[in-house]
């Protein structure tokens, strides 16, 4: 990943001028309209969403920061296939979370809705996992010529994990069956919006009105579906990440503590829901 040997210095934290828009050479202006009005759509969108959901952006880029930090470390242990599929897993819960938050600025709801249900999938493959090591083959593409072992399909995962950790099952934990049940919440409503019907119809309007929408745009309704959601999923993948790299991450009990406090203010802002747990870490 790229990099820079200086040091982080927040106070002169910028990306630079924005982007200007012009033709590359050899294309001709006229091709590039319908690019150059998703381009100007989508900054439009970004800075309103941005504005009216300050607290909500703040406390994504705290989770994240938390998320990417826990998963920096100078080396991990390959040799172990279930702690290195976990934190490969991990790894791809970070990309789904940097993109469900760009995507939710932007108004790309469709996309966003997506991501934070790969990151409900990817807490409920962890669980799996953790619970059922032998199946860690199944992650992984087969030798050619041998039969794979494929792994059950996600409702079924789902179910095995609410199972395992209820009153009774293999691994019960009543604090962490409120996050498996949170997270499933969120796997069920991003999946309303992620596929065509559902949430994501709406996206392009009311089916009376004459307005529609071409690209990027910002719906209080879906921004703040994906903004609740996508917070809470960063922040238990989060978590997640801290602890499974704490042996590695000499700041890893700082990293919890400040993870834990980005998602409390999150969850500050979060209308009061049956299936929020009352603490936001596992004990």
């Amino acid at each position: 990943m790229p990099r820079t040997d200086a040091p982080f210095d927040p106070a002169t934290f910028d990306f630079g001028p924005l982007r200007p828009f012009r033709p590359q050479a050899g294309v001709s202006p006229e091709s590039l309209y319908g690019y150059y009005e998703l381009e100007r759509s989508e900054q439009f969108a970004t800075e309103q969403a941005t504005a009216l959901h300050r607290d909500f952006v703040i406390s994504w880029y705290r989770l994240l920061n938390g998320y990417y930090r826990a998963l920096d470390v100078p080396s991990v242990m390959l040799e172990d296939d279930v702690w290195v599929t976990t934190w490969r897993i991990l790894r791809l819960g970070l990309t789904a979370a940097k993109g469900a938050l760009d995507a939710t600025l932007a108004g790309y709801y469709v996309g966003a809705f997506g991501n934070i249900r790969q990151m409900a999938e990817y807490f409920f493959g962890l669980e799996y996992l953790n619970m059922k090591p032998s199946t860690v083959s199944g992650f992984y593409l087969t030798e050619t010529g041998k039969k794979p072992e494929p792994l059950p399909h996600m409702g079924k995962r789902i179910e095995f994990v609410l199972n395992a950790l209820a009153p009774g099952g293999t691994h019960p934990d009543a604090t962490y069956l409120g996050f498996a049940r949170m997270v499933r919440r969120t796997y069920q409503r991003m999946s309303d919006g992620h596929h065509l019907d559902g949430l994501a119809i709406v996206q392009t309007g009311h089916p009376d009105s004459s307005r529609y929408d071409l690209g990027a745009t910002y719906h209080p309704s879906l921004a703040k579906e994906a903004l609740d959601h996508g917070t809470l999923m960063t922040g238990t993948l989060a978590l997640t990440a801290a602890k499974h790299m704490a042996d590695l991450n000499p700041l890893g009990d700082d990293l919890c503590a400040e993870i834990d406090a980005a998602m409390h203010d999150a969850i500050a802002q979060i209308p009061l829901r049956d299936d929020l747990p009352d603490r936001t870490t596992a004990e």
